[in-house]
């Protein structure tokens, strides 16, 4: 007996110390490094910090790294285009709002801090996410009281993080971006901003916004008040042009509910502007942020090398557990991202792949900088007091080989788009102001290339001079196509040739082909062809969807079984498709049509719209119910599964194929039984 007391004895202090020792890093079940901070599991991590020496101000402090203001009279901003909640019209003399970035500590889960806003506001709404990741510890911002003159706030870690046992709250110092915005809805031009607040609990609510977005916007939101004190997020859901869905989220282990809280929400259009010096950039990431680090680039800008301001959140819910994203590593020309779960109720945290939106502010370079887009050569500055006129250059377009090609040009001011046989136009903009202008190439009547957001800014300084910006810095969509024979181990010799460059592909395709798709230039394109493993490099190219006949005369399903004529208007089939998985690449599916009788489900999209799977063109719907739809379709049993690569207007790019045919190839169901047709 005393021998098995003794045993227990040791082993007790073994067991205590590990636990004050630490745990070593083991590799979890996909074969990723996991390191271990309290009982967090966070794993790809190859490089974890608790702290980088050196960033970190007093605990409890607040330093405010950058700070800028949003002024209507230097865009514009007329009554007429700005719809303020209770303000009235001599409020567009004030700022309509402010942004910047701070860096604060935590000392324990009871503290506050208050950050004093630059301007007074009327009816503000503040967003402040996400969290730098200097500490592994899962947290967010929680925002107590707004005021007409600043917020109180904290970090707030998990509830089942912020006990004395894990350091009671405690979290070293983060870096967190802002933004301030009167309730409102603004509209100019492509520009359209809108900012709102209202209560919110665990049940999803469906926010109507009073502006309708040429494309689903990206939608930032965060929780403003303290009515329950448990740690809690906003998850958002079935984002579209003029509507989403929120709800609030507390830890895994909870009971579920949480009282109503006000929740803020600003909606931003996706795309490149000017306010005054400020260039605001928006975007997504498309569902492509998991628990792993993921990289989103950017167009480089600014006066100097300074660090811009980030405001980001995740648009989906395809991962129900609770999630938190963090940053780090940003720069003018990119950041990384990574959805971390909590582990309250266990310590798995991988999540499958989130929709991430975000705004970048800069403050921009001198307006007169010469061109920076994909023309070859690169616009001058030019003159507006002379010919007003701005210059488009497409004479060296690398990789397209036509003997005659077409353009089409559409300058963002109204004029409506020119077609020419010519590939350097000029055009005369009339007025100050900022244009997103595009251009498509033809060859033989098929759509090539094209580059969308040219961003124009006329501003007349008064020495007469404007500038043109925007598109990618001389650099174009590619396919690179590696050798045959070679395996997968090709596709990662090559991917650290690429990385050498700095080049990060868009697609990497290892079932189908191996090779990637990737932005570069042609300097680049010429480097990376003359690589041992590299076969070929191609442009990537557009694919549009032809007219079609819907819905097909019916006559169709009967030729199927019957040879000879005439037709006997039947359809005889011995095998109804049953337990067969049909994946449909094109427009989407249109899951709620009846002949589906729900057997649509499981897909993925690689349109970044916010509709998700669902069919807004009508074609992808008509092939799948051609296929397996219970009236006219040919196997009427098979489960159906939308691989949604053409958006609205039926147009997508070859590289965007192919990496549907790769999801396909990687992620199809296995069948149970052998079905003939």
């Amino acid at each position: 007996m005393r021998r098995y007391t003794l045993l227990v004895f040791w082993f007790t202090v073994l067991l205590m110390l590990l636990s004050a020792c630490g745990r070593p890093s083991i590799n979890t079940s996909n074969g990723e490094e996991c390191a271990w901070i309290g009982n967090e599991c966070l794993s790809g991590l190859t490089d974890f910090e608790e702290q980088e020496d050196g960033l970190a101000p007093e605990q409890g402090s607040v330093e405010v790294l950058s700070q800028i203001s949003f002024a209507p009279q230097s865009l514009g901003v007329t009554p007429e285009t700005l719809n303020l909640q209770g303000l009235e019209t001599q409020s567009l003399a004030m700022p309509l709002g402010e942004s910047g970035t701070i860096r604060v500590a935590q000392a324990n889960k009871d503290e506050w801090h208050w950050l004093n806003f630059a301007n007074s506001y009327r009816n503000p709404v503040v967003i402040m996410n996400p969290l730098s990741f200097r500490s592994g510890h899962s947290a967010m911002i929680r925002i107590k009281e707004v005021t007409s003159d600043g917020v109180r706030f904290q970090i707030d870690e998990w509830d089942y993080l912020s006990t004395p046992a894990k350091g009671n709250g405690s979290h070293p110092a983060e870096d967190v971006s802002y933004i301030v915005w009167e309730q409102s809805s603004l509209q100019l031009g492509d520009l359209r901003i809108e900012a709102g607040l209202l209560d919110v609990n665990q049940a999803w609510q469906q926010v109507n916004l009073k502006l309708n977005h040429p494309a689903a916007p990206v939608v930032l939101s965060q929780v403003q008040s303290y009515n329950n004190a448990s740690a809690v997020t906003t998850r958002q859901r079935f984002k579209s042009r003029n509507a989403f869905e929120v709800r609030l989220q507390e830890e895994e282990r909870a009971d579920g509910t949480h009282t109503n809280e006000k929740v803020a929400y600003f909606a931003v259009s996706r795309g490149n502007y000017s306010w005054g010096n400020l260039i605001i950039r928006t975007g997504s990431t498309a569902r492509k942020v998991t628990q792993n680090w993921y990289s989103q680039s950017f167009s480089a800008s600014g006066a100097d090398n300074s660090t811009p301001i980030l405001i980001a959140g995740i648009q989906s819910y395809f991962g129900a557990e609770p999630v938190v994203l963090r940053y780090r590593n940003l720069t003018r020309t990119g950041v990384q991202f990574r959805a971390q779960e909590e582990q309250s109720a266990d310590r798995e945290s991988r999540h499958p792949a989130e929709d991430v939106g975000y705004i970048i502010l800069q403050e921009s370079a001198s307006l007169n900088a010469k061109g920076d887009y994909w023309a070859d050569p690169p616009v001058e500055e030019w003159d507006l007091c002379q010919s007003g006129r701005l210059g488009f250059n497409l004479s060296s377009l690398h990789g397209i080989d036509e003997d005659s090609l077409s353009y089409e040009f559409n300058f963002g001011d109204g004029s409506g788009s020119l077609a020419s046989g010519e590939d350097n136009v000029e055009h005369l903009y009339s007025r100050v102001g900022t244009y997103s202008a595009s251009v498509k190439v033809y060859g033989n009547r098929q759509l090539l290339w094209s580059q969308e957001n040219i961003q124009v800014i006329v501003q007349d300084r008064g020495d007469c001079t404007g500038s043109i910006t925007g598109g990618s810095n001389g650099k174009r969509p590619y396919i690179v196509l590696l050798k045959e024979g070679l395996g997968t181990a090709s596709v990662d010799i090559a991917s650290a040739s690429l990385s050498s460059m700095g080049l990060e592909p868009m697609h990497t395709y290892r079932k189908t082909i191996q090779g990637f798709a990737l932005n570069m230039t042609p300097e680049q394109a010429t480097q990376i062809g003359a690589l041992a493993e590299v076969a070929g490099i191609f442009p990537d190219m557009k694919v549009e969807l032809f007219a079609s006949q819907s819905p097909t005369p019916s006559w169709g399903i009967g030729r199927i079984d019957q040879r000879d004529l005439p037709l006997d208007s039947r359809y005889n089939y011995d095998s109804t498709g049953a337990g067969v998985h049909v994946y449909v690449i094109d427009t989407g599916i249109r899951s709620s049509h009846n002949d589906f009788g729900g057997r649509v489900s499981g897909g993925v999209s690689f349109v970044d719209d916010g509709i998700g799977t669902e069919d807004c063109n009508g074609h992808g719907t008509h092939v799948a119910a051609t296929t397996g739809g219970s009236s006219h379709g040919v196997a009427k049993e098979v489960f159906l599964h939308a691989v949604r690569v053409f958006g609205c207007s039926g147009g997508a790019n070859y590289s965007t194929v192919i990496a549907a045919v790769e999801w396909v190839t990687a992620n199809h169901a296995k069948r149970l039984w052998s079905t003939c047709l």
